[in-house]
């Protein structure tokens, strides 16, 4: 059976809007993260990351100076790193994971690339948007055996909430609990934390534990589980 179901279509086609149906449909805890336009006297300047716990960060915007850059927006890979990546990993088995969306800007982000297929390999259902043309990247992630690719248009996005939800409730009905710390042992992210000078690998604990190890004294840098192990002289970005 398929968990991960992701939306496919043209800019502006209604992805989020879909998703964000069929999870005000669905009982039961969700995480994860939209992408919502910012705009300025009804100009469209940038894009937000509004995570489902009220997290909210910058996308890309046009004034932000960063050397990666799409169209004419800057991006901005430490929000993506520090707020969507960490949304994306759930705490049980039954929550749900939203990814709105999995495109070029997001997938500029090393982290949120290695999170997105760690996530997609646990047992949790997860719902997303994911750009209609792509590098490698995405186009491998839509062929993923685990993957179920929806088209939307104009056309078919008001039928297709009930067709969704009525993949996704079953998924979930028939999981059974697995504790944080069974979810946690599958996630295992390498990533160099910025601003760290010295150690360099990314663990997974659960909120608020302090990791001491032979590198040092890992402090939690996201409220998500990753922790930075750095030592005790190294301030922490």
């Amino acid at each position: 059976m398929k968990n991960n179901i992701l939306i496919t279509g043209p800019p502006r086609s209604g992805k989020s809007t879909l998703i964000e149906k069929v999870v005000n449909r669905i009982e039961g805890p969700v995480t994860g993260f939209f992408t919502l336009e910012i705009k300025e006297e009804a100009r469209r300047v940038g894009f937000s990351i509004d995570t489902l716990d009220g997290r909210q960060g910058i996308l890309a915007h046009e004034d932000l100076k960063s050397q990666v850059r799409v169209g004419r927006y800057g991006v901005n890979l430490k929000h993506i790193d520090s707020i969507a990546a960490p949304a994306m990993i759930p705490k049980t088995r039954e929550e749900i994971v939203v990814i709105d969306e999995i495109g070029k800007m997001e997938c500029f982000s090393q982290l949120f690339r290695e999170t997105l297929i760690k996530v997609l390999d646990l047992p949790n259902c997860v719902i997303g948007s994911i750009a209609q043309r792509g590098a490698l990247f995405i186009q491998s992630i839509k062929e993923r055996d685990d993957v179920m690719v929806v088209g939307i248009t104009t056309e078919n996005r008001d039928i297709l909430v009930d067709e969704i939800v009525g993949l996704v409730v079953p998924r979930v009905e028939s999981t059974v609990g697995l504790n944080r710390l069974d979810l946690l042992d599958r996630i295992e992210v390498g990533h160099q934390p910025q601003g760290a000078r010295t150690h360099t690998e990314y663990r997974v604990y659960s909120p608020g534990n302090v990791h001491r190890s032979s590198q040092g004294i890992g402090n939690v840098c996201f409220r998500c589980f990753l922790v930075p192990l750095i030592c005790e002289n190294v301030s922490q970005a």
